[in-house]
């Protein structure tokens, strides 16, 4: 089967040359590169092409496989060819003639109000003219999500700024550009003011935000909400960067980090009031180091379920003065116990703490001396028992 072959309506397939309707239709509103992949298609007609696949178009045209993709892709929806596969490489190339009629055909009723908003669109694209499907897209930001014209060219430029930064092919960005729109009207950026206003922040905490993102393993642009938190925690609470970064080192515990959860690591920083990186950083040490605390003392209890409670008597007997492996000690003594509970436990702890027992050495004495009355007393009643025995018995022996 040929590579490039002559759809039946193509009445030039045979003469291999440019249609003039193309010149007059498409050649001014298509990017200069993608001019090149389609003269390139036209010449691989010939079969003395050496074309064969679009590593060899690509090199034909001075340009990388991506780029050559892209450009099929926008004739392609020009209607000016159709890629049949990829592999092998099967392309055919349509009448410009019908393809500009159909073209015409297509357009969405009712677009001449936005002659100039569209022109903006096509300036900030490169000059490609837009396809229906975009100028519906780009219709709906005006009459569905209530943007004014500037803004919404405003709004569309940011988001091919934003593609670019990122690397990402533009191929569709009508799609991204739609998501962008629908968030600035929540958000009610619907004035060049509010726009321009939300842009200067973003551009200044871009940077940071990204940052933080990374660290939670989200590779895409921030969102509007995402922004919001961010200012809220640098902007209302006053924390630094750096102790946002700190937080995010919490996240390992989900699954699914997000801003939400981290969200709640920093209010926690911020009621402590812990801003500054380092103070988060031994904020948060230390916290992990309580749970590990609390659970050795729970392991020791054969209790389960780390709770607020537990965190908080833990810590509040250490700062009492108790050493830690007096807290284990007074644990392993409740887990004797037929009842086992957290409250059984604190009960022993102010008990050990109204004798000034802190140190494990004093702890495990009174544990041990707690527990010799019972001893005593069960030897009493054997030793009373024994001599109740001989007794016994001395009445036998008379008799």
């Amino acid at each position: 089967m040929p590579v490039f072959v002559c759809s039946p309506e193509n009445p030039f397939g045979d003469i291999f040359a440019v249609e003039g309707e193309f010149v007059r239709s498409f050649l001014s509103e298509a990017p200069s590169d993608y001019v090149k992949v389609y003269l390139y298609c036209l010449y691989s007609l010939s079969p003395s092409s050496p074309c064969a696949n679009l590593k060899d178009l690509a090199k034909g045209t001075g340009q990388t496989v991506e780029q050559v993709k892209s450009a099929l892709e926008y004739f392609s929806g020009e209607m000016l060819l159709r890629v049949v596969s990829e592999r092998p490489l099967s392309i055919e190339i349509r009448s410009v003639r019908e393809a500009a009629r159909l073209k015409a055909a297509a357009a969405p009723a009712g677009m001449l109000d936005y002659a100039d908003y569209f022109a903006s669109l096509r300036a900030i694209l490169g000059g490609r003219e837009l396809k229906p499907a975009e100028m519906e897209k780009a219709r709906d930001w005006i009459e569905v999500y209530c943007l004014p014209q500037d803004v919404a060219v405003l709004m569309a430029s940011h988001c091919l700024n934003n593609l670019q930064k990122e690397g990402k092919s533009a191929r569709a960005p009508f799609n991204y550009m739609d998501k962008v729109a629908h968030s600035w009207a929540e958000n009610r950026i619907t004035t060049m003011e509010a726009a321009e206003r939300y842009l200067t922040i973003y551009e200044l905490e871009h940077h940071d935000v990204n940052q933080v993102m990374l660290h939670l393993g989200i590779k895409r642009m921030p969102s509007i909400e995402e922004l919001k938190l961010y200012q809220k925690w640098t902007g209302e609470w006053g924390l630094s960067k750096e102790a946002i970064l700190q937080a995010c080192a919490q996240t390992v515990k989900t699954a699914t980090p997000s801003f939400g959860y981290l969200d709640k690591i920093v209010e926690k920083l911020y009621n402590k009031g812990e801003l500054s990186g380092e103070e988060a950083r031994q904020g948060l040490s230390q916290e992990e180091q309580q749970r590990a605390e609390a659970g050795e003392v729970l392991r020791e209890l054969g209790l389960k379920g780390i709770t607020p409670e537990l965190l908080e008597a833990v810590s509040a007997f250490k700062a009492m003065g108790f050493e830690f492996n007096a807290l284990l000690l007074a644990a392993r003594e409740i887990a004797r116990k037929p009842v086992r509970s957290l409250e059984k436990y604190i009960q022993l702890l102010d008990e050990l703490a109204s004798q000034k027992l802190f140190d494990a050495e004093g702890v495990k004495k009174y544990l041990k001396q707690s527990k010799k009355p019972s001893q005593q007393k069960k030897t009493s009643a054997h030793q009373y028992d024994e001599r109740a025995k001989s007794d016994y018995d001395d009445v036998i022996i008379d008799l």
